[in-house]
């Protein structure tokens, strides 16, 4: 499996009337939130651009990962972090992808908090995420 990614944003409300953005990756050549590449990863890659998306950047890049469990990880800051969602949490999460190829029914995480692998933690320690079939 393969994709290009170009961009990720996940947003959760403040209050019934307001959301408020969580955390946003555009993937250009710097990112606000440290992100620590792992396996095979092109970065600088065209992402979608005008005119077929004419409200994105005509410079607009994203990242291909090229599958064997490529994926950029973020520390998790700890309890109580932008990251914690509790049951019931309403969230809204947004990817702009293209699959390069995936099996029919194989899903692909997108994004994703919990199933680390660690024996810190169980193994069905999903908290949330997004994925593509």
């Amino acid at each position: 499996m393969a994709f290009f990614l170009g961009g990720l944003s996940i947003s959760a409300p403040l209050d019934a009337a307001e959301s408020s953005l969580v955390e946003r990756w555009d993937f250009g050549t710097e990112e606000f939130a440290p992100l620590t590449p792992r396996g095979d990863i092109v970065r600088d890659q065209a992402g979608p651009r005008p005119p077929e998306f004419p409200n994105l950047e005509t410079d607009n890049t994203a990242v291909e990962l090229k599958g064997n469990g490529a994926r950029f990880e973020i520390k998790d800051p700890g309890p109580q972090s932008r990251y914690d969602f509790t049951n019931g949490d309403a969230i809204t999460m947004e990817a702009w992808i293209k699959v390069e190829s995936l099996r029919p029914g194989q899903p692909a995480y997108l994004i994703g908090k919990g199933r680390t692998l660690s024996p810190k933690f169980g193994k069905d320690n999903q908290n949330w995420s997004l994925r593509v079939v």
